[in-house]
């Protein structure tokens, strides 16, 4: 290989130059001067056909005015230098677009509303009312396009606020210059303190607006669930619907008070009624949110006294769902008590409509009065406790609205009395007649039940929309479009998104800075090294390791501590989630069975009344923020996992380069460069990220969600109540925590391999990068395929860098690190001077004088594998 070499330098260079190089050189200028071009490797400033062509494509869809606009910014960028706008200003547009629509659909969304339905609220207006399957289609739909358009609104978000806090190369040699290091290619907290306020404050508006973005966007449009108060009759087989009735009866006034229509018109629409048997019936009507039905009227067998109605309950009242309980339809028997065939389950309570009012006046000891519908009434306080035992006995007899002949039957019969003669001594007066109580329904007479009718009515879902919420939307993506387009007027040059950029540039402009520290690690900078202020310091006489560390897994790209933070946070809300499940299904027991199947036959995001939280309800704002807090939390939990994520693929990357030459990978391409992923993960990663981000995402919406109630009852077209509940999923958590458990287990997986050599982590760490790129010779690596190693010095030109006999001797460093003390496996360094050089190089101990120094780096040219056993500068 080296005779190879020597035939093809000579044919290459010049005679004069090959000698020169054959017989050695005093000066580093002297051996960079020289390097073997490589035929069809020349400099391209243009992007790459395939970047070219896709953005014209994505152009050429525009107004001609807006396309040749957008053209000539984006020449002038490149023109200048500028191509990391080009992507911002891109993004500016995208974000203009989306606010356009926002604003577009707001608007038309606020004349429908207002136009079409009346007594709208200020927080939220009706879209639609009508089918429950349309409104929940309509909602599923404008969700998801709510969802595209936030996730690309967050999409250029992010790639904005990675530009902002990425470096220049200028604010990389300025943080050099002032011992300061900077991260590169990862999103950074650490570099906003190395930049301009107004880079600040852009980054600051970005990450600000986006907080109402997660958590109220999509609550903007959403569907209203809509129940229907209804009342359950009873009435004779042989009743007659067509009957001619008595307006002038107390009966025909209190069923109009009770059904909320007069008897005629009720009377004509029960010929449409549903026939029902008693166990479909029962199935029909129990249900959490009854939509689509009405009036049930109970037929039992035989005849009535009075050949009238009789009132058995009511179910679906409004107060039920405002008051945070929902009991809609308690006259339904529990599930277990109606299975077909059990008699028991037919028989019906009920009372009449219309009642009158009894009054009984007692006379014995002392004299006094009550009335059946008083229901406060209380017995003198100086009766005898038998007296007051028969008193109560009597009162809650009379509040069940008997006639007028049961309570004499009662009173006349001894039996149950404590005191016979004062029953004796009570009479008994009929008054006026009023409406019955529902309440004390379930204490009337029972009916044996033979069949229902049911009354079908339309449904009154709603569609509803938060113009508020809009508002707020609107206002925060109009910072973002100006911050955005505030971000391309920023002067830098280029700037380094990955980690491609950052090898390309240090490779085409060497960091005087780092020079003479080819092994520096991200964790060496962390622990022991700081930059002096000034090149012309005085020297350190301490010294630093020069040996090539051992293989590292992948979880040592960061820290210990961030990788415990970051497991620790995921598995604690998937102990929390745990914990809370568990709860949910204690409590569900007691209402329902809750084996896997039945937990599954409850749904994703369903509402029912035994996964609705009771205790939360109320205006819709605070309990959607409510609902929402989770999706908060776990951002901040996928923030840091996607970081930890990057920085493990980061150093991978880095570390690809140490088996094998390729191109760099950067953002905008030169010569033989490739253009970059989308920012820092390849497709095979960041593809089933976003996969399982988004489910994840999505199974947690399902998880804890947000629903509303529109209560309508007998009186109003419109709704009288619209209650904002908060209801649980325990499938969806499961599959939530399976989820989390299996990105936890992979990441602790892809944590424990293996790099596959023993280059030194830089990490995103701007020095130890720049360290490692301080190639030899040559000046146009950069655009070349690259590799990481041993750099193959000509022998003649390695002894003139070889090691003084004077192992300790006091120089004076180019590099600014202040050089510290320590051990890797075992091995401790020192620091030596090199003839004719202004470079530390660092030495092991024992590493025998008459060999040479070596050298680590990236470089187009040839490398070999690196000893972990020899020196290197």
């Amino acid at each position: 290989m080296r005779e190879q070499m020597k035939r093809l330098a000579k044919l290459t260079l010049s005679p004069s130059k090959y000698r020169q190089m054959r017989h050695g050189s005093t000066s580093r200028a002297g051996v960079e001067e020289f390097h073997l071009d490589r035929p069809g490797e020349g400099v391209n400033s243009n992007f790459t056909t395939s970047n070219v062509s896709l953005l014209s494509k994505g152009i050429s869809i525009l107004p001609r005015s807006l396309a040749t606009n957008i053209e000539r910014k984006i020449q002038r960028d490149k023109d200048n230098q500028r191509e990391w706008v080009i992507g911002v200003f891109l993004c500016a547009c995208g974000a203009s677009i989306i606010l356009l629509l926002n604003i577009i659909l707001t608007v038309i969304a606020a004349i429908i509303s207002y136009s079409k339905f009346n007594n709208q609220s200020a927080s939220f207006t009706t879209l639609y009312e009508g089918s429950c399957a349309l409104a929940k289609d309509w909602a599923r739909w404008l969700h998801l396009l709510i969802n595209i358009l936030s996730t690309l609104m967050l999409m250029a978000t992010n790639y904005c606020m990675q530009c902002l806090s990425s470096p220049s190369r200028k604010d990389i040699d300025t943080a050099h210059a002032r011992g300061k290091w900077l991260d590169i290619g990862v999103p950074s907290l650490k570099n906003l303190r190395h930049i301009s306020r107004k880079r600040f404050v852009l980054w600051t508006v970005l990450l600000v607006t986006s907080l109402p973005i997660h958590l109220l966007y999509n609550s903007a449009v959403f569907n209203a669930l809509s129940t229907r108060e209804y009342r359950v009759l009873l009435a004779a087989d042989d009743y007659d619907f067509n009957a001619k009735v008595d307006n002038d009866s107390s009966y025909v006034d209190c069923f109009e008070q009770l059904m909320g229509r007069n008897i005629s018109s009720f009377n004509s629409a029960s010929s449409n009624f549903e026939y029902l048997d008693v166990y479909d019936c029962f199935d029909t009507y129990r249900v959490d949110f009854n939509t689509d039905r009405g009036t049930v009227i109970a037929i039992t067998i035989g005849s009535l006294a009075n050949d009238s109605l009789l009132v058995v309950g009511s179910g679906s009242e409004p107060e039920s769902y405002m008051k945070g309980y929902m009991d809609p339809s308690s006259w339904v028997p529990q599930t277990t008590e109606y299975d077909v065939g059990n008699l028991d389950a037919k028989w019906f309570h009920a009372i009449n409509i219309s009642t009158p009012v009894l009054s009984a006046a007692v006379t014995s000891n002392m004299s006094y009065t009550f009335n059946s519908n008083d229901h406060l009434a209380t017995p003198p306080s100086n009766l005898s406790d038998d007296e007051k035992f028969d008193f109560d006995r009597l009162k809650s007899f009379m509040e069940t609205h008997p006639r007028e002949e049961d309570v004499h039957r009662l009173l006349n019969n001894a039996d149950g009395w404590r005191n016979s003669t004062w029953a004796k001594d009570v009479t008994i007066s009929r008054k006026e007649d009023t409406c019955s109580d529902l309440t004390y329904a379930m204490m009337g007479p029972k009916y044996l039940v033979d069949h229902c009718l049911s009354e079908k009515v339309d449904e009154k879902c709603q569609l509803l929309f938060s113009l508020p919420i809009c508002l707020i939307v609107i206002i925060c993506n109009s910072f973002k479009v100006i911050s955005m387009f505030l971000t391309v007027r920023d002067d830098r040059g280029e700037i380094l998104l990955t980690i491609g950029d950052a090898l390309s540039s240090f490779l085409s402009r060497t960091d005087p800075t780092t020079e003479g520290n080819c092994l520096l690690s991200k964790s060496n900078v962390k622990r022991q090294w700081s930059w002096r202020s000034s090149l012309n310091t005085a020297p350190s006489q301490e010294r630093h390791s020069a040996l090539l560390p051992k293989r590292k897994r992948w979880m040592h790209a960061v820290s210990i501590t961030y990788c415990v933070v970051t497991i620790s946070l995921c598995l604690v809300i998937i102990a929390v989630a745990g914990v809370l499940l568990s709860l949910g299904i204690t409590t569900l027991k007691s209402t329902a069975p809750a084996s896997i199947k039945d937990l599954w036959d409850l749904g994703f995001g369903s509402a029912s009344s035994s996964t609705t939280i009771g205790s939360v309800h109320g205006p819709f704002l605070g309990v959607i923020l409510l609902a929402n807090t989770p999706q908060l939390v776990v951002s901040a939990a996928y923030f840091l996992y996607n970081n930890l994520l990057t920085n493990m693929h980061l150093a991978a990357e880095y570390d690809s380069y140490a088996k094998k030459a390729k191109p760099l990978r950067v953002s905008w391409p030169k010569g033989r460069q490739r253009s970059t992923y989308y920012l820092s993960l390849p497709y095979r990663y960041s593809v089933p990220l976003l996969v399982a981000s988004v489910l994840l995402h999505w199974l947690i919406s399902q998880s804890l969600f947000f629903f509303a109630i529109a209560s309508f009852d007998l009186y109003n077209t419109d709704p009288i109540a619209q209650t904002g509940r908060l209801g649980f999923s325990p499938i969806a958590i499961i599959f939530a925590m399976i989820l989390g458990a299996v990105m936890v287990g992979a990441i602790l997986l892809l944590g424990a391999r293996r790099y596959k050599s023993n280059i030194p982590l830089a990490g995103s760490c701007s020095a130890a990068i720049s360290a490692a790129c301080h190639p030899l010779q040559g000046d146009d690596h950069a655009l070349r395929p690259v590799m990481w190693g041993e750099v193959q010095i000509p022998r003649a030109n390695a002894r003139s860098l070889s090691v003084t006999e004077n192992a300790d001797v006091p120089c004076q460093p180019k590099s600014k690190l202040n050089t510290a003390t320590s051990e890797i496996d075992g091995d401790e360094s020192r620091i030596t001077q090199v003839e004719g050089s202004d470079i530390n190089l660092l030495t092991g101990h024992h590493y025998p004088d008459d060999k040479p120094y070596a050298h680590c780096g990236f470089t187009s040219l040839e490398v070999t594998p690196p000893s972990r056993h020899r020196p290197y500068a």
